[in-house]
C-alpha cells in the first residue's frame, strides 16, 4: 500500500508539472504574438514594415498598416522622432492606438545618426530630411490597397521632430494638420500653408515650458494667420505619456479614443471662467489645471465647473496656491 501511495503521489506531481508547463507555454505564446502586432477586433493582426527609401546615411524608418487598412480610406499619421530616436522606436508608441482607432502610421528616420532633424532656413528650400519624409510617405501611399482619407493627414513630431513637422506641414499640400509635442517652432523659412495645429508640453518640462508654448500659440494665431492652434498641458516632464497621445488622436480625428477622455481646451475653459478672471491671474491657471486633468475633471461635472468658477471669481481665490514660475 505504501508503494501504491507513493506512485500515486509521483503521478500527481508529474501531472501538475505537465499542466504548469503547458500553461507557461500558452502564456509565452500570447506574449510573443502580442509583441508582433496588436490584435484587432476581427482577430487579424496589422502589419509593421521597414520603409524601403534610404537616406545618404543608410537610415530608413518604419510604418504600420492596421488590420483593416484595405477596407476603406484611413487617416494618416506621419510621426517624427526626437533627438537620438529612430522611426521604428517611435512606431512602437503608436501601433496600439493606430490599430484601435484605425489609422496608418509612417515613422521615418532622420538623416543624422544622432537623430536630429534639419530644415531649410530659407523659404522654398528642401533639406534631405524633408525629402526623405516626403519620399517615405509616397512609398506607403503607393502600396496596393492603401487608401488615405485626404481630409485627415496629420504630421506630428516629438521634441526636435516637432519643429520639423511644423516646417514640413507649411509646405506639403497633403498635410491637413500639424502637432508639436514638447518641441520648438522655428518660423524662419516657414512655407505659405496655414493648417490647424496642436502644441503640447508638460507642466514639469524644463526644455519646453508652458510659458513658451502659450507665447508661440498666440503668435501663430495673431500674427502668422493660423486658423486654429490647440494648446494642452499634461502632468509629465519632457516625455510622451499615454494620455497625451490619446488626447492628440481624439483632437485630430474628432472622436474619443476608447475610454480616454480628452483634456479641456483653453477655449472650452474660457467659456466657463468669468470675464473678471484674467489669464495672468493665479486663479485662472489653477482652474485650467484642474479642468484640464482627466482624473480631476472626471470628478467635476459641468454644473460644478460653473459653480466653481463663480466661487473662484469672488471670495475663494485667496485660498488657491500660487502658480509656479520657472
Amino acid at each position: 500500500m505504501r508503494i501504491v501511495g507513493s506512485q500515486r503521489r509521483r503521478l500527481l506531481i508529474m501531472a501538475l508539472v505537465v499542466a504548469l508547463a503547458g500553461a507557461v507555454f500558452a502564456v509565452g505564446q500570447r506574449i510573443v504574438s502580442s509583441r508582433r502586432s496588436p490584435p484587432s477586433q476581427s482577430g487579424r493582426a496589422g502589419e509593421a514594415r521597414t520603409i524601403g527609401a534610404r537616406t545618404s546615411t543608410g537610415r530608413a524608418g518604419a510604418y504600420y498598416l492596421p488590420s483593416d487598412y484595405a477596407s476603406r480610406p484611413l487617416p494618416l499619421l506621419v510621426v517624427l522622432h526626437g533627438t537620438g530616436g529612430k522611426g521604428s522606436t517611435m512606431l512602437l508608441r503608436w501601433r496600439a492606438l493606430a490599430e484601435r482607432s484605425g489609422f496608418i502610421v509612417i515613422a521615418p528616420d532622420s538623416v543624422s545618426v544622432a537623430g536630429v532633424w534639419l530644415v531649410e532656413q530659407h523659404a522654398g528650400g528642401r533639406t534631405e530630411d524633408h525629402r526623405h519624409v516626403v519620399e517615405s510617405t509616397r512609398e506607403v501611399l503607393a502600396l496596393p490597397n492603401v487608401r488615405v482619407d485626404p481630409t485627415r493627414v496629420l504630421i506630428s513630431g516629438f521634441s526636435a521632430g516637432g519643429g520639423a513637422a511644423f516646417h514640413i506641414a507649411s509646405y506639403e499640400g497633403i498635410c491637413t494638420a500639424f502637432a508639436v509635442l514638447h518641441g520648438h517652432v522655428v518660423l524662419d523659412g516657414m512655407g505659405p500653408r496655414r493648417v490647424r495645429g496642436w502644441l503640447s508640453t508638460g507642466d514639469r518640462d524644463r526644455l519646453r515650458t508652458v510659458e513658451s508654448l502659450t507665447t508661440m500659440a498666440d503668435r501663430l494665431k495673431q500674427h502668422e494667420g493660423f486658423p486654429e492652434v490647440e494648446t494642452r498641458v499634461f502632468r509629465v516632464d519632457h516625455a510622451l505619456g499615454e494620455e497625451e497621445l490619446a488626447a492628440l488622436i481624439a483632437w485630430w480625428l474628432g472622436r474619443p479614443v476608447g475610454r480616454d477622455r480628452p483634456h479641456t481646451s483653453t477655449s472650452q475653459l474660457e467659456a466657463h471662467v468669468p470675464s473678471t478672471l484674467t489669464r495672468d491671474s493665479d486663479t485662472w491657471w489653477w482652474l485650467r489645471a484642474m479642468l484640464s486633468t482627466p482624473r480631476r475633471a472626471g470628478r467635476i461635472d459641468q454644473p460644478m465647473r460653473r459653480a466653481s468658477a463663480r466661487r473662484l471669481s469672488g471670495r475663494a481665490s485667496c485660498r488657491l496656491p500660487a502658480r509656479r514660475t520657472r
